[in-house]
């Protein structure tokens, strides 16, 4: 089990934080267990009509972040706040 935020426009696909016991895949020494994707017929009818979720690819550094919101005059209050 584990807490996630959905965000509406991520920076990236996927964003991992700082997970306790999680480890790297590469040095894993167990075999992952098998998964699979299922739709039940209640599930289809709700998504029926609605497009793929779009994310665009942005390739911005942390210092690019920091530019853009110090820039951004709706997180002026913000900013000012947080410099107190």
């Amino acid at each position: 089990m584990t807490t996630a935020v959905c965000m509406k426009n991520p920076l990236y696909d996927l964003i991992i934080g700082n997970i306790t016991g999680a480890t790297d895949p590469s040095t894993a020494t167990t075999s992952p267990l098998p998964a699979s994707a299922v739709q039940t017929r209640s599930q289809l009818k709700a998504t029926k009509g609605q497009s793929e979720l779009v994310t665009p690819i942005v390739d911005l550094g942390s210092e690019d972040v920091a530019t853009l919101q110090k820039e951004d005059p709706s997180l002026e209050k913000a900013v000012a706040a947080a410099e107190d």
